[in-house]
């Protein structure tokens, strides 16, 4: 009885293992979604910055001050 018992208390263990990484899985991939729309709107950002004169050239002082990754 006590070895099922110690079996069964593994099981479960490794099946909250398994859930916890499914729910950091589930994380990553939403937290990469949001970065990535992140980058992709910056990208836009710059892209409309640059037809801008005015812009173009406080983006360009804002990167000589380490504003760029």
């Amino acid at each position: 009885m006590e070895i099922a018992q110690k079996s069964q208390r593994q099981d479960n263990d490794i099946d909250a293992i398994c859930n916890r990484i499914d729910q950091l899985c589930s994380l990553t991939e939403m937290y990469y979604g949001k970065v990535k729309e992140l980058y992709d709107r910056v990208e836009a950002l710059e892209k409309m910055i640059v037809k801008v004169p005015e812009f173009y050239e406080y983006w360009k002082k804002l990167n000589a001050c380490g504003y760029q990754d």
